[in-house]
């Protein structure tokens, strides 16, 4: 009875293999992975480490053991399965819309329906692994059925072909998904007077912390202070820009209430409006290397607070 799921075990293998080589090659992203999902990023390298370490374990699990112990693998890799399922529901029901770094590198996976029907199949593939294996035989592993009958493995290429084929159509790989985010092209004066694409910044590998304040706000002042107070223990994981809109007329300066090297300037507000910040003051937002940005925004100062201690925590516990 082996032969009947050889194409789900080496599906399920190939993506397992995929997932936990995508995110250790992008483990410098681990936080925004965790962030994503809406866990602690807490020692969030070592999480993500320690779960793409088991994703190989599985994948290689699967095609070695047979009879009880494939059962076992299987059960296993269904119920981690479940579990993804629900902590990305989970994240879902919270707001959260960015990558949740399931593929690292490899693909772009948006927290999501789509995602949480692939987990769904992904259930029932390791669910149905491991019926078909405690009813097969108890000795025999997938790549003991192939060496022995060669036929099948004609027909696992097709399966495992046929799912990277419709793999390549549902997911698209991340830089292509950067590439076309609406985000891009907003763009910034800098204090020094150079201009500065925060989105471009983010994709080349620096996280953006985007604090958006206006004139004659005294929670904008303090929140302002705040960034400039919090500069070096940022700089370790962001570039923290403050914001300021400057509309039709207005001098490209910083207004007297803000002056340091993390004032910006926003040309009428056009990039506030490109990342859909509302219109309340002081806002933060966090544009991730991914080119996606976390929500919810932070609003009002003590929100903003609590949001850039959350950020220098994270620098902190990932040194």
């Amino acid at each position: 009875m082996l032969h009947a799921v050889l194409p789900v075990l080496f599906t399920l293998a190939a993506v397992l293999t995929l997932s936990a080589a995508g995110k250790l090659a992008a483990l410098r992203n681990a936080g925004a992975t965790m962030g994503a999902l809406r866990l602690p990023t807490r020692w969030a390298r070592t999480v993500v480490a320690a779960v793409s370490t088991g994703e190989l374990c599985l994948a290689i699990a699967l095609l070695s053991t047979g009879g009880t112990a494939l059962t076992t693998t299987a059960a296993v890799m269904t119920a981690a399965a479940l579990v993804f399922l629900a902590l990305g529901v989970r994240a879902h029901r919270l707001g959260s819309r960015e990558d949740c770094g399931c593929f690292g590198a490899l693909a772009a996976s948006r927290i999501g329906v789509g995602m949480h029907v692939r987990n769904a199949v992904l259930v029932a593939l390791g669910a149905t692994v491991a019926v078909v294996a405690a009813m097969g035989d108890a000795s025999s592993t997938a790549v003991e059925t192939i060496v022995r009958t060669p036929a099948p493995a004609l027909v696992s290429a097709l399966g495992v072909l046929g799912t990277a084929t419709l793999g390549a159509m549902i997911f698209r790989p991340a830089h292509q998904a950067n590439a076309q985010n609406p985000h891009a092209g907003a763009s910034l004066i800098g204090p020094d007077g150079v201009v500065v694409d925060p989105m471009q910044r983010a994709l080349r590998g620096r996280a953006q912390l985007l604090v958006f304040v206006r004139p004659g706000c005294q929670s904008c002042v303090n929140a302002s202070a705040t960034v400039a107070a919090r500069r070096e223990d940022l700089a370790r994981i962001v570039d923290a820009r403050v914001i300021v809109a400057s509309g039709d007329g207005v001098s490209a300066s910083p207004p007297l209430d803000f002056d340091g090297d993390d004032v910006h300037i926003d040309i009428a507000g056009a990039v506030a409006e490109q990342f859909g910040a509302s219109s309340a003051r002081p806002t933060a937002l966090l544009l991730g290397t991914d080119g996606q940005v976390l929500l919810p925004h932070a609003q009002g100062l003590d929100a903003v607070s609590t949001f850039i201690d959350v950020i220098v925590a994270t620098s902190q516990a990932d040194v």
